[in-house]
């Protein structure tokens, strides 16, 4: 367990404010911040190192009644993770929701959206895409997919999460998040995956528990990231296209996310 490490890229905080450098992301901000991952793009509990140390330390993979859980210990107290656990604490509301599309049904939205690169394989580059879509991309790529390096390309999980939320349909986060941390535990646990979302379901199920000396603290969102979405779409030759009619929002000032 002294090789797991915290991976300051993966599990972002989303940038979900408008600094002045978000000119010409407005509409995309909004509409994360009206979607239903809102409130696990911004979450941001105090994760205890020990903590996160002991869920890994200590979990297992059981099966009850047909449903696979995770089962760990943290300050000797019990704790059962599942897919509905994750969707609680996170706010999710995706329950029976949708986890693929058609190929056909991909690559035609892809297309919708702009994308400049070869359809029909299934690694894609956010280079590819102008501005928004890039930023929309890169969030959920940093925010709440499972990856830790290789950001300028995205598999075909992220491009279904994608279409999803464009088309305003429900992706299940809450069954991703779950299978990547069991997948985690079958790669000998090597680094601590999804910590704001562990800590997150932590201080939702255990009450009162230690709060131990160390703690860790993710990168805080800046602005400069809107601007290195725009130097990065330099591959999509310029063409700013737009969000699709079923992502336009109407923000209300100082509402918060829901």
């Amino acid at each position: 367990m002294a090789s797991m490490a915290f991976i300051d890229e993966h599990n972002e905080i989303a940038m979900l404010q408008k600094p002045k450098q978000a000119a010409g992301f407005h509409q995309i901000v909004d509409f994360l911040k009206s979607s239903h991952i809102a409130h696990a793009l911004i979450v941001s509990p105090t994760i205890y190192i020990e903590h996160q140390r002991q869920f890994w330390a200590n979990a297992t993979i059981v099966a009850e009644n047909g449903v696979q859980m995770i089962k760990t210990r943290i300050c000797d107290k019990p704790l059962t993770v599942t897919e509905d656990v994750i969707r609680i604490s996170l706010r999710l509301d995706d329950a029976s929701c949708i986890t693929s599309i058609p190929n056909d049904e991909l690559f035609s939205n892809l297309t919708r959206m702009g994308y400049g690169g070869p359809l029909g394989v299934f690694k894609f580059s956010k280079a590819k895409f102008s501005p928004q879509w890039g930023f929309f991309v890169h969030t959920l790529m940093h925010c709440i997919s499972k990856k830790t390096t290789g950001w300028s390309e995205f598999s075909s999980t992220i491009a279904y999460a994608l279409v999803c939320l464009a088309t305003a349909r429900k992706y299940n986060f809450s069954k991703m998040i779950f299978n990547d941390l069991v997948s985690n535990m079958g790669n000998k646990k090597s680094f601590f995956m999804y910590p704001r979302f562990v800590q997150e379901v932590i201080t939702h199920e255990l009450r009162d528990i230690p709060q131990p000396v160390g703690v860790y603290v993710p990168k805080p969102p800046k602005g400069k990231v809107f601007s290195n979405m725009r130097r990065s779409a330099g591959d999509s030759e310029g063409v700013d296209t737009p969000l699709f009619s079923t992502m336009m929002v109407v923000w209300q000032q100082g509402q918060g996310p829901h």
